[in-house]
């Protein structure tokens, strides 16, 4: 875990234990990986960011090693790009960095076998690569009918955000509250730059929006401030 500073869970690397491009006995081998998956099987998540670091990018889908392997792309990949674009304009520059650079996962990063963005994106509706688990590891019995989903669970919009160059950045590149909302604020550094992003996330699932008319009928408020 990250306070550890360690990679893998009891030898396995969570996110490279989920059940879409991978092995049958290969996945849900993590304890990490049986608990994200329970959350997605009780929640529907709409969207989603998973922060890593190691460049500064912000990546869509494909992740997946099978798919890009195959040529396949992703059927929003349209929405996909003009929605990292936008993360990626309101998180602006600071100091020594750039706007992230955007892009297809696997074509600008590398693909993987068993990745989380993969699967929360598409495990419910591909015909491609999805997969029931069978672990193989030493944590407990977990029954394949839990990598059996319906054709709805699993349809997240999960962007990848990685953050910075620096496993851990000098404390002057962090930033600081001057300027929040302001992607030119004095304040910019890598904390404010992915508030914001995670903010406008939610904004993409819930939009401001009112609705005025409906058939010629004017409509009333309904939110009471």
């Amino acid at each position: 875990g990250y306070l550890r500073q360690e990679r893998e869970e009891r030898g396995v690397d969570v996110n490279r234990d989920f059940a879409f491009d991978n092995l049958a006995g290969s996945c849900m081998n993590s304890v990490g990986a049986r608990a994200i998956n329970e959350l997605f099987r009780r929640h529907l998540f709409q969207a989603g960011l998973a922060f890593h670091s190691g460049i500064e990018f912000l990546g869509y889908e494909w992740s997946s090693r099978g798919m890009h392997l195959n040529g396949y792309v992703a059927p929003d990949r349209v929405a996909f790009a003009q929605a990292t674009n936008g993360l990626s304009r309101y998180a602006g520059a600071f100091a020594n960095t750039t706007a992230y650079p955007q892009g297809q996962i696997s074509k600008e990063i590398y693909g993987v076998m068993g990745g989380l963005n993969a699967w929360a994106y598409a495990a419910s509706w591909s015909r491609q690569l999805k997969v029931r688990c069978y672990p193989t590891s030493t944590v407990g019995v977990y029954p394949a009918s839990r990598t059996t989903y319906n054709n709805s669970v699993l349809r997240t919009s999960l962007t990848l955000v990685e953050t910075s160059k620096e496993k851990t950045p000098p404390a002057a590149t962090l930033g600081n509250d001057a300027g929040l909302f302001d992607p030119e604020g004095q304040g910019n550094g890598h904390i404010p730059r992915n508030l914001r992003i995670a903010l406008q996330v939610v904004d993409t699932v819930e939009p401001y929006a009112r609705i005025f008319r409906v058939n010629g009928r004017d409509l009333a408020p309904d939110i009471v401030p």
